[in-house]
């Protein structure tokens, strides 16, 4: 079954597209008559054959997602060991973060048709694509976090300063004076 036809049986599931867009105007959301429906896709090549539908996403965020996987027993297996293990909040949560799912973008979905999902699914697995979008806060805060990492780091192995020292690598403009030969060997 093609993952369209997938993505129209999941939101026949949940009650048609017209109670989807009137559950989107409900919630505010600005045009939600055109809003686009995306699915959110998942695999897991050792527990079943073929990408799959769990969920439908707009603009980005789940708005419905799938809990039972009775008809791939193995699949279903795999989900509820990692959502007990992980104390993920949903399957997808749990999905998204062992790279087998994505909720994508314009970009993703153009890429599956020309490549296929198995393809997209694939690069999400070997983290060649993301599997969800980042504000630019969450990316910020990422930032941070990796370089708070480096400072402590650099603090525990004795490195004094490494908050100042970091900061002054950021904010540094210098740059190397390199030698008249190797700028003409190389510029």
């Amino acid at each position: 079954m093609e993952l369209n036809d997938s993505l129209q049986k999941f939101i026949d599931s949940c009650g048609g597209e017209d109670l989807i867009r009137y559950l989107l105007k409900d919630e505010g959301k600005d045009n939600w008559e055109n809003l686009i429906l995306h699915p959110i896709v998942a695999w897991s090549p050792p527990h079943i054959d073929n990408p799959i539908v769990v969920g439908i996403s707009v603009e980005g965020e789940v708005f419905s997602s799938k809990w039972d996987f009775g008809e791939y027993p193995d699949f279903q297996n795999w989900i509820n060991y990692i959502m007990e293990m992980g104390k993920y909040e949903s399957p997808i949560d749990a999905l998204i973060d062992h790279k087998r799912a994505i909720i994508p973008d314009e970009e993703d979905m153009m890429d599956a048709e020309l490549m296929g999902w198995k393809k997209v699914m694939q690069q999400v697995i070997d983290g060649e694509r993301v599997s969800i979008l980042m504000d630019n806060d969450e990316f910020t805060h990422e930032v941070e976090s990796f370089f708070n990492i480096i400072a402590d780091f650099m603090t525990s192995t004795g490195f004094t300063n490494a908050n100042t020292h970091i900061q002054h690598m950021a904010e540094s403009d210098e740059t190397e004076d390199f030698s008249d030969g190797f700028k003409l060997h190389w510029a």
